[in-house]
């Protein structure tokens, strides 16, 4: 398809790129006067009347096509129910076939976003704000049982607010699963290998006591340890890099992760940070602990004025925006009460202590 071309009601407005390592294409699309983001999947690719082969591989082609289709559709229904348009979590809002191929729409998010680098620089408050956010809206997805799969630098999108200030969006659910239910072949399971669990690792390589079952939402937990720890540090956690290329061989191999350049973070940050990369996902902090840990360290006027947004039929509205609002509420007093014994303030004990 090319720019002036329909999709399925879409105007195309510019030409598709690729993307995701060559699994698919995106483009900017217009339909009823608005701009959306749309993806095309380069596969699997629908078997219609006059394709090439026998009917044994059309068949066992459609087969592939109608759980692909599902898949993605309960996907959908499940982040639909509990998030709402213009909120932090950029959702699917339609999907559909075209053709033989499939597409995905999503509302256009302006792409500008910072660095690691360029993050890792900014006041400490503001750098927790920002890993606030993307544990609020992770937190979202985990509600419902979803593992977000793909948890990279380029999936979370750092947006100024009206404040000045940063919040972020959180996107590309292509890779997602439901917990404990990840895709049946290794190949096709996307990701990057450098925020890669030990679990989903071990997954891949057929390791023989890893089961399906062991990939959970904890294991997206590893991964945003990884991604806090470039925003943090400018760097990703250190493991000796003569002996493993990633950070999950050295932790299927036995070696803690460690963060440098951490003499200037709180211990409380660090501490949390060095339990999300545990090798055991059971002894990993679940992201509501993580939020709330991290709530409790913003200070007030840095909370954006853009908030994640929820549905509020499914997720009461209180659950998000209150949340963040009696935080501001709480540090225009000065800090003057001690947040510690609600847990807003500490982890508890048993997830700050090195196993």
């Amino acid at each position: 398809m090319k720019r002036g071309q329909y999709i399925n009601g879409y105007l195309v407005v510019r030409d598709f790129t690729t993307a995701g390592g060559g699994l698919s294409k995106w483009t900017f699309a217009e339909k009823s006067g608005k701009e959306f983001f749309i993806k095309e999947f380069l596969r699997p690719v629908f078997p219609l009347a006059d394709a090439i082969g026998s009917s044994t591989t059309k068949q066992k082609r459609k087969e592939e096509c109608d759980a692909f289709e599902i898949h993605h559709k309960e996907l959908m229904n499940a982040i639909n129910s509990v998030s709402a348009p213009g909120g932090n979590l950029i959702s699917t809002l339609d999907f559909f076939r075209f053709g033989s191929k499939y597409y995905k729409v999503t509302d256009k998010v302006d792409v500008t976003t910072l660095k690691a680098a360029q993050i890792s620089s900014l006041p400490l408050n503001q750098r927790l704000l920002i890993m606030t956010t993307i544990a609020h809206s992770l937190r979202i997805l985990h509600k419902v049982e979803i593992v977000h799969g793909d948890l990279k630098i380029d999936n979370v999108l750092i947006k100024r607010t009206r404040m000045g200030s940063y919040t972020s969006k959180l996107i590309d659910f292509d890779s997602s699963y439901f917990s404990g239910k990840p895709p049946l072949s290794a190949e096709d399971v996307v990701g990057d290998l450098v925020f890669f669990s030990p679990e989903l690792a071990r997954y891949i390589q057929k390791d023989t006591v890893t089961e399906g079952a062991h990939l959970t939402t904890q294991s997206d937990i590893f991964a945003l340890g990884m991604l806090y720890c470039l925003y943090l540090t400018g760097q990703l956690p250190s493991f000796d890099k003569e002996k493993y290329r990633y950070g999950w061989m050295a932790v299927n191999s036995g070696e803690n992760l460690q963060i440098a350049n951490a003499t200037n973070l709180p211990s409380e940050i660090t501490g949390m940070i060095l339990d999300m990369l545990h090798f055991n996902p059971a002894q990993r902090p679940s992201v509501e602990d993580v939020f709330n840990h991290l709530k409790g360290m913003v200070v007030a006027p840095e909370l954006p004025t853009e908030l994640p947004g929820e549905n509020p039929e499914s997720l009461k509205e209180s659950d998000a925006k209150s949340e963040l609002r009696e935080l501001l509420k709480s540090r225009i007093k000065g800090r003057n009460e001690d947040t510690s014994e609600s847990g807003e303030n500490k982890l508890k004990g048993s997830l700050l202590k090195r196993k």
